[in-house]
């Protein structure tokens, strides 16, 4: 394989007397002989970007030859535009020709990168640790202690889980309701030209699917589940393949914003790719949940590879049953949550049942158990959805060990509710004197409500990790307060905010995913009116550190969040202003679209 720098330096006289001196952009990745991927700025039509491309090489009914020579160089692989971006992949005849680099110098190219290989997370089908269960046996409880008891409510009524794997046997009996009529459909199939349909004869993406959405093995049993094959018969497939998937999912997302809720799940890994992460963070901002696998490269750096490494989606890591992290799976602080991923049952091409293990098996889980809580309350946002998981999660003890000290500690629980309220339902009555009306939710309902004993009135880290930790994996299995759902508020008045109990203070978190502090003063029964003034300033006022040491968090650097108001969807630091050229400086903390 030859980078781009050997590849420029070979051609560098032969470019200078074609075209002159060039100075644009560089190709980013490695070169692997698959062709090379651009994308143009913005307010590009499929016509107007081939007319770019004319000004330089010769385009005629997508065939291209070299300006210079005349001479056929190759062919536009194909393009896609989300209505946003336009992105045109080209064959590796025309990379080697040297005429690409001719097109990095015009303006309208804002990003190239050559294509490459990407994969299923390399499934172990063998090993058969556990019951056909026992996953479900374990996120449904906050104990480790299981009981057999692999109950979860029936969820996902509404939502539309897009598995984008090696396809999915739709006709399998876990997705065929008593109708006879299946749930599943193939969405899209991005080999239909080399004529391989969209059937799953891999296998990975309706072990997948299953996990996800299957009955008996996945949580959103009610979910639709919509297959987009980007992965062929061997389990392989390229940034472009998986580029063409999710901009099919984008642009129903963007055309049919208010149908129906979207989750895409990811059990797929590759190299650092720019436009796959750019991808990844439109569909968040047209309110696609996107949870993905973190990889299975023994324990590596989740953030080196895509999607894992990408804020704007959930990434999951595997544990085994012992609750530790699985030796195969990466690690690092990318990582969002862990659930199980060692001998995980479900379905298997063809109508079977079968083992297989990876966090491949981990990030369907987390999908189902999203779609599950999204469909209990429709007005909820992807980004609302998003922190009701990982902040009701439980904490385990044991899945950390000296060299996981950047790792989460957060485990998958099943058991998410949210309820209907409304503003007043929360707030106090004034006649007078202070006083709180006896009807409102207090902050201790809230706490029970979310599984712990009562509210600890607390709002530094110590105290939250604490109670959180006791709330969670050392809890006794036959202790009511492993099984309580923890549950939560949606508004629907206002601005239809979802109320979060936090160990404290409750955290608000409104449809764009900004948050804020919410604390109810009547919980805080001695000196109130100096103590909230100290705490936040007013009931409704946000604190970046309360908050913080609020969700265990002791500094604003572990914290993200994303900027809605910029196209391409910035990520920025924990709540606090940044500018594009300071996160040029650390440039694996943002995506640009």
């Amino acid at each position: 394989m030859r980078s781009y720098t050997q590849y420029w330096k070979s051609l560098s006289v032969f470019l200078f007397l074609a075209v002159g001196q060039i100075e644009g952009i560089e190709i980013s990745g490695i070169d692997n002989g698959l062709g090379a991927m651009v994308r143009l700025e913005r307010g590009q039509t499929r016509d107007s970007a081939l007319s770019v491309l004319s000004s330089v090489i010769n385009v005629v009914d997508g065939i291209i030859s070299d300006v210079v020579s005349g001479e056929f160089v190759g062919g536009i692989i194909t393009d896609i535009s989300s209505g946003n971006e336009h992105l045109i992949a080209f064959s590796n005849d025309f990379v080697q020709s040297g005429t690409l680099l001719s097109l990095l110098s015009l303006p309208s190219v804002a990003a190239a990168e050559f294509i490459q290989n990407y994969g299923g997370n390399a499934p172990i089908r063998e090993r058969r640790q556990g019951g056909s269960n026992w996953h479900l046996d374990r996120i449904n409880q906050r104990s480790n202690t299981q009981d057999g008891n692999a109950n979860i409510a029936a969820g996902g009524a509404g939502v539309r889980i897009f598995v984008v794997d090696s396809g999915v046997d739709i006709a399998h009996p876990a997705f065929v309701g008593a109708d006879g009529q299946s749930r599943a459909e193939h969405f899209y199939n991005a080999f239909d030209m080399n004529g391989e349909g969209p059937e799953d004869t891999y296998g990975h993406g309706t072990h997948v699917a299953g996990l996800a959405a299957g009955v008996g093995y996945g949580a959103a049993v009610q979910a639709k589940v919509s297959s987009v094959k980007v992965l062929d018969k061997d389990g392989r497939g390229t940034t472009w393949s998986v580029l063409e998937g999710l901009n099919r999912i984008l642009n129903v997302a963007l055309q049919s914003p208010t149908t129906e809720m979207r989750i895409a799940v990811l059990s797929l890994s590759g190299p650092l790719s720019p436009m796959v992460d750019a991808m990844v963070v439109q569909l968040y901002l047209a309110n696609v949940l996107v949870v993905v696998s973190a990889g299975n490269n023994g324990g590596q750096n989740a953030c080196s590879f895509s999607p894992a490494g990408n804020f704007a989606a959930i990434t999951v890591g595997a544990t085994g049953q012992d609750d530790r992290i699985a030796s195969f799976s990466n690690r690092g602080m990318c990582v969002d949550i862990l659930a199980p991923g060692v001998g995980v049952y479900s379905t298997l091409n063809g109508g079977g049942v079968g083992p297989m293990e990876g966090t491949s098996m981990s990030a369907p889980l987390v999908a189902g158990v999203a779609a599950s809580l999204w469909s209990q309350a429709t007005s909820m946002g992807a980004r609302q959805v998003r922190t009701k998981v990982l902040m009701d999660s439980t904490s385990l003890t044991l899945a950390r060990n000296g060299n996981d000290k950047d790792t989460t500690d957060r485990f998958l629980f099943s058991e998410l509710k949210v309820v209907g309220a409304l503003s007043a339902d929360f707030e106090p009555t004034r006649a007078g004197l202070l006083r709180w009306n006896s009807a409102a939710i207090s902050n201790n309902d809230l706490a029970v409500s979310a599984g712990f004993y009562a509210d600890i009135g607390g709002t530094n880290a110590d105290a939250w990790i604490q109670v959180r930790t006791a709330r969670s994996s050392n809890i006794a299995f036959d202790d009511p307060m492993s099984t309580r759902p923890a549950q939560s508020y949606v508004i629907q008045d206002g601005q239809k905010e979802v109320r979060i109990y936090a160990g404290g203070p409750v955290v608000k978190v409104f449809p764009s995913g900004t948050t804020s502090t919410y604390v109810l003063v009547a919980s805080l029964l001695s000196s109130i009116t100096g103590l909230v003034d100290s705490i936040i300033g007013a009931p409704n006022a946000q604190n970046i550190q309360v908050f913080l040491n609020a969700i265990g968090l002791s500094d604003v650097s572990d914290l993200f969040v994303y900027d809605s108001s910029n196209a391409y969807g910035i990520v920025k630091g924990a709540l606090m202003p940044a500018t594009d050229q300071e996160f040029n400086a650390d440039r694996w903390k943002m995506y640009r679209g």
